[in-house]
């Protein structure tokens, strides 16, 4: 099992047919990091995060369409553009522009 969170230090590189995806999410009105990591380190469920979004908490509608996306073009940065709205694009782009637009 791997728990997708972005709170989680390690990176996704690959999506596998062998795991079973958790996808994080806690209904909170207040984001709390490293709440989901840490529960699911509780449970000794690996952690990993999307690559170019480190601590962006994405809602779950773009966390399936990410994965769907990559499962159709093997390519993280193409999903990752794809799913996001212009607003969290520009967020984004304030946060990780080196890696992004390279």
């Amino acid at each position: 099992m791997v728990y997708l969170t972005s709170d989680a230090d390690d990176v996704i590189e690959d999506i596998s047919p062998d795991k079973v995806y958790i996808i994080g999410g806690i209904a909170d009105p207040v984001i709390r990091y490293n709440q989901s990591k840490e529960r699911a380190e509780l449970h000794g469920i690996t952690t990993k995060r999307f690559p170019l979004i480190k601590g962006m908490v994405l809602n779950i509608d773009h966390v399936v369409q990410v994965l769907s996306t990559y499962m159709e073009t093997r390519d993280w940065k193409q999903a990752v553009l794809q799913a996001m709205s212009n607003r969290d694009l520009r967020k984004l782009k304030r946060r990780t522009i080196k890696n992004l637009r390279n």
